[in-house]
């Protein structure tokens, strides 16, 4: 007769036993021995940013919506477009002049071609990135990047803004826009495609962030 293996310690078969009461006991445990670390409970004014950066990506799901819809009519009614599509101005001048078969297919086109057009006036200044990661990260630093297409500059409204933060967070943020700045530049000047360009200036504004991280840490 085979045997059944061995029998668990009582005290072990009790610890997979999950109550309030254990676990409380287990907490009080572990931070009496300092093995717990202290997280940051959001504010409401943390909240709210993502609440704003859930709407932004809600709206972003619908645009992709609206431009798959209005590919598809596309493509069942054989309007096929030679180059790229890829929403970029020549593909936007090809829309302009498709004409359908139909008056009533024209209408649906009309309408679809209009609800690509209204949900991109919402989003706005979006490149691709690595999918790795938290996508709300991923798209606030992409919009942050193309700032830097700009001259690097601290504008009044910008300079109001800097004096509330750390010394160490206003030379760090100077060195970031100067660098960043000439880098995008150089980028384009050496014919790369501005998305790839604010891709990786997003991706080296990582760095950035985590100096001053580094260097003022959450809560000084």
């Amino acid at each position: 007769m085979q045997g059944r293996g061995p029998v668990p310690h009582p005290q072990e078969a009790c610890e997979r036993v999950r109550t309030d009461r254990g676990d409380a006991a287990q907490l009080a445990r572990l931070l009496r021995s300092g093995d717990l670390t202290a997280v940051y409970v959001p504010s409401i004014a943390d909240e709210a940013v993502r609440d704003l950066a859930r709407a932004r990506e809600a709206s972003i799901g619908v645009l992709k919506d609206a431009k798959l819809r209005l590919k598809s009519f596309l493509l069942r009614d054989g309007l096929h477009h030679s180059g790229r599509a890829t929403w970029n101005e020549a593909h936007l001048r090809y829309l302009a002049k498709v004409v359908c078969p139909t008056p009533a297919q024209q209408v649906v086109f009309q309408e679809s071609l209009r609800a690509v057009s209204e949900q991109t006036e919402r989003v706005r200044r979006l490149g691709p990135i690595t999918k790795a990661g938290n996508g709300h990260a991923r798209r606030a630093l992409v919009e942050a990047a193309w700032a830097y297409r700009y001259p690097a500059k601290v504008s009044v409204h910008l300079q109001q803004r800097i004096e509330r933060c750390p010394k160490p967070i206003q030379d760090i943020s100077w060195k970031a826009q100067v660098r960043l700045c000439k880098r995008y530049r150089r980028m384009v000047a050496r014919g790369k495609n501005p998305n790839i360009v604010v891709t990786a200036i997003a991706r080296e504004m990582l760095a950035f962030l985590w100096a001053i991280a580094r260097k003022v840490p959450i809560g000084d």
